[in-house]
């Protein structure tokens, strides 16, 4: 009944990559067609893809059977596989399979062309493992008795499944594929008819060549990938939600049940709205009555409640299986310490248990916290990464109940990172030891145990060493201990002094002398490694009260050199998004990649917030422009989302590749539950009040559901065009502190977070109040005697 615990270290080492959902360049008869079996064993039925369900459910069947029947030969066995009930092999089951199992030799022989019942078995749990279909067991065999069975499939190559007014979705029996035909215009009113894009789709038919009557079996029409994708994805739900249903209607044989092709008569894309004035961020927000409104709130309550039991669910797998490690193992049902054991989910999911209310939850994290947390560990861990989640997060928290606790051990912990600072030119070292300990720190690190990664080349890395200042900032505030903001405003201090024309900085930082940048293999990306450097250029800004100039000097300079330098757009859609820029040695100059991350996608919030609090005003041009492009780039992210088959964004993106807009890569089409365009959502709604953000946003909450839960949490996607996939043992606690934080606020009408005013998340989500708030509401509350803010006060003042 759970999949995920079969999977095991021995059947890993032998599996194949799953198979994929192609995309392909030139649109053909086949629009899109998915592989069900990467291997050459050749498939006969629709339903091949659900025949691992059916083989395990009679293998389970038939070790019911030999333990009852057989019980003195089989008794070691038996007593092995009750004893490890959930980690029992499909290697054991294949040799239980070959001893008991007799007749099914025609079986074995018409699905995987072999006599040999440990290798027909094995092929199976080799499919099984590459294969996770939600769909019940007796449904899969009934359907698979009719593909088998003589006569019981049509006499044609193609058997329709699934037929609605944009296509029909069908089996090809020679090709072992799912076909999914275009052959009519999508729907009334549905067609982007601004966006240029120019398809081939053909009519799905049964005549032969040649036979044409005088009706052209292939027609133009204007189809965008999004519409495509979109019914094409829909239909799989219908197909599997029809198998679901017929599984549960008696019958007295396999004779009694007839397949039928679905119909569906309304148009599947009816629903999907025209957004394509989106495209270029000058779309026109339509003010809501106070009746819309309040209509629009109370459908938003209840998707929040939607994003709530999703975090309950994730949150009682990580209780249950891995307490106090720092992540959660979705699938194996385990936990991992990928930060140095400092239950760092735990700490990152503070806020959003007490934001989503959940009470008890939080009180019983919030005593693990006071209790086991411990940070005397003696092993390397990113300063970058533990100040952004476990130093923010214990913030976060105190900021939110006012309990001392968490004051008392972010201190501790800020104590062991502001260590990192310590280098020759006051630019923080990457990573650093937690145990406080001298004298045997890496070479180049002077009197504590402090580095840069061998993998920099020894350099600091942008992101890290300008995303620290918040929370480090923060902390002093709260503790009166100065040294804590001094040493990070210095930071800040120095890149501002080495700042390029244009504004924008190379990702790789020498800190052992001037600073300076890196001169070879160096890159300008608002990506992986250099994004939140810009992103804390606005918010320190803010947090300070927005008196200190010279951050937002910074951000305005930026924000000229991405639309000078980096702002481009796709064909033939006219998509925005920002490209980076990379050393080309040979020819001594920068070239432009056009590829962009899904974290880029933070910036279309992140320039909206920058023009709504611009000094020059909300109408000054330059605000205007920021605000227009970052509501282009929001559309595109979730571009990213929903023209991919999954209906959720990959890593990252090629633009401009073999005529579309945007491709997924190889080496990026996997998806690690990344929060920045749900991040962009629910800036865009709070500023603007467009609830066409939060109908995206409800859309790729559903697709996460669909794609990522697993029985106790949510994990990674290896490949966002594979529909058929079990997640990745991955659950980063991002996912906890920011996905689903965001979207729950998106969807919150009640929520009392005051992005211009009050708040402001550092880039893990948590939201710190900003100090002319913390000063009205906490002047009379600080305590001297010990040193932190009084918790009865501070609850007072909320």
């Amino acid at each position: 009944k759970n999949l995920h615990s079969l999977h095991t270290p021995l059947l890993h080492s032998t599996l194949q990559q799953p198979p994929h959902f192609n995309l392909p360049h030139t649109h053909k008869k086949e629009y899109f067609a998915y592989r069900t079996s990467p291997t050459p064993t050749p498939t006969h039925a629709m339903l091949d893809l659900l025949l691992p369900l059916l083989l395990l459910h009679k293998l389970l069947r038939l070790y019911d059977h030999c333990t009852s029947s057989h019980t003195n030969t089989h008794t070691n066995t038996a007593a092995t596989m009750h004893t490890h009930t959930h980690r029992y092999t499909f290697l054991t089951i294949a040799v239980l399979f070959g001893v008991c199992c007799i007749g099914m030799e025609n079986f074995c022989r018409t699905n995987y062309a072999t006599d040999d019942l440990y290798n027909c078995c094995m092929a199976a749990a080799t499919e099984l493992a590459a294969v996770d279909v939600d769909v019940d067991v007796r449904s899969a065999e009934e359907q698979l008795a009719i593909n088998f069975g003589e006569g019981a499939v049509e006499k044609r190559e193609n058997q329709v499944l699934v037929s609605s007014p944009e296509g029909e979705l069908m089996y090809d029996a020679k090709g072992g594929n799912l076909l999914f035909y275009m052959n009519e215009k999508l729907s009334d009113g549905s067609m982007q008819e601004d966006v240029d894009v120019d398809v081939d789709v053909t009519v799905a038919n049964d005549k032969e060549d040649g036979d044409d009557d005088g009706s052209s079996s292939a027609i133009k029409e204007m189809v965008t990938d999004e519409q495509a994708i979109y019914a094409a994805r829909a239909m799989m739900e219908h197909l599997k939600l029809s198998l679901k249903a017929d599984a549960k209607v008696n019958k007295n044989s396999i004779k009694d049940f007839k397949f039928q092709t679905i119909v569906l008569d309304t148009p599947i894309t009816r629903s999907l709205p025209n957004y394509s004035e989106y495209v270029d961020g000058a779309n026109e927000v339509k003010n809501m009555t106070k009746q819309e409104r309040a209509e629009n709130d109370e459908l938003a309550r209840t998707r929040r409640d939607s994003v709530r039991a999703a975090m309950q669910h994730a949150w009682s797998g990580y209780r249950a299986h891995a307490w106090g490690k720092d992540e959660l193992r979705p699938v194996q049902k385990g936990g991992r310490d990928t930060y140095g054991g400092i239950a760092v989910t735990l700490v990152d999911s503070l806020d959003t248990l007490w934001m989503m209310g959940l009470m008890d939850e939080f009180n019983e994290a919030r005593d693990y916290v006071r209790d086991h947390l411990n940070h005397d560990v003696a092993v390397n861990v990113s300063v970058f990464e533990t100040t952004i989640r476990s130093l923010g997060g214990l913030l976060s928290a105190y900021d939110l109940s006012g309990d001392p606790m968490f004051l008392k051990q972010a201190d501790d912990l800020g104590s062991r990172l502001i260590k990192a600072f310590d280098s020759p030119t006051g630019i923080p070292y990457g990573m650093t030891k937690l145990a406080h300990r001298r004298g045997i720190g890496k070479k180049g690190a002077k009197n504590n145990d402090s580095f840069n990664s061998a993998w920099t080349g020894g350099h600091s890395i942008l992101a890290e060493l300008g995303t620290i200042q918040i929370e480090f900032r923060y902390l002093a505030h709260a503790t009166g201990k100065q040294h804590y903001a001094d040493k990070a405003n210095k930071v800040f201090e120095l890149m501002r002094e080495i700042a390029p024309e244009n504004g924008l900085y190379p990702i790789f930082i020498n800190n052992s002398e001037g600073p300076g940048f890196a001169t070879r293999n160096n890159k300008i990306t608002f990506g992986a490694m250099g994004d939140s450097f810009y992103e804390y250029m606005l918010k320190v800004w803010l947090q300070g009260g927005r008196t200190e100039q010279g951050y937002r000097d910074m951000w305005d300079q930026s924000m000229d050199g991405l639309h000078d330098f980096l702002l481009h757009r796709s064909l033939p859609g006219g998509l925005h998004y920002i490209a980076d820029l990379v050393d080309d040695l040979d020819k001594q100059q920068n070239v432009v990649h056009h590829k962009m991350d899904h974290l880029v996608c933070f910036l279309g919030g992140a320039m909206a917030l920058g023009a709504y609090t611009d000094p020059r005003g909300l109408f000054s041009k330059e605000a205007q422009r920021d605000l227009k492009t970052g509501k282009a780039l929001a559309y595109t992210c979730y571009q990213m989302y929903a023209r991919m088959f999954t209906g959720i964004a990959p890593e990252f993106v090629n633009f401009n590749e073999g005529g579309n807009d945007f491709v997924a890569p190889a080496t990026g089409k996997h998806y690690l539950l990344r929060p920045e365009t749900v991040e962009t959502l629910y800036i865009l709604y709070s500023l603007t009040g467009d609830k066409t953000y939060r109908e995206w946003g409800w859309e790729i909450f559903m697709a996460i559901e669909s794609n990522c839960r697993t029985s106790v949490g949510y994990g990674s996607l290896s490949d966002v065009n594979s529909f058929f996939q079990t997640p990745m043992d991955r659950m980063e606690s991002f996912f906890l502190a920011e996905t689903l934080k965001y979207l729950y606020l998106l969807f919150d009408p009640d929520s009392n977070i005051d992005l211009l005013g009050r708040h402001v998340f550092n880039t893990e989500a948590h939201p710190l109040r900003i100090f002319p708030a913390l000063k009205r509401e906490n002047e009379t509350c600080y305590n001297d005697e010990n040193d932190i803010a009084d918790i009865n006060c501070q609850a007072e003042s909320k």
